[in-house]
């Protein structure tokens, strides 16, 4: 196993099985979802995705695709395409009266 280190507490992180050197994480009080491509002796913070109001533990890659699943305390779901160029969700879904605690796809 590979490690590599992030600023902060890692609350949840999740690699990409369609790409095994990329992983998604969220760390800390921070509500966005930080995406990193670790090969070698390099890490590179890829994508900075921004689209909760507050911090989560829950994320989910959907299995054949460069699509994840980021919930948090908000309430929210977010889908992300990550090859896309915004670091906005591709999708909202919003009516959760409670924290989104885990996802799975």
């Amino acid at each position: 196993a590979e490690y590599f280190a992030v600023a902060n507490d890692v609350l949840v992180a999740r690699h990409n099985p369609e790409s095994p050197d990329v992983v998604a994480v969220k760390v800390g009080d921070d509500p966005a979802v930080l995406v990193y491509e670790h090969k070698g002796e390099t890490t590179q913070e890829l994508r900075r995705l921004t689209g909760h109001g507050e911090e989560g533990f829950a994320l989910s890659w959907v299995k054949g695709e460069s699509r994840l699943l980021s919930g948090s305390k908000d309430g929210v779901v977010c889908t992300w395409d990550v090859h896309q160029k915004s670091d906005e969700p591709s999708t909202v879904f919003t009516g959760h009266t409670e924290a989104v605690e885990a996802l799975s796809y």
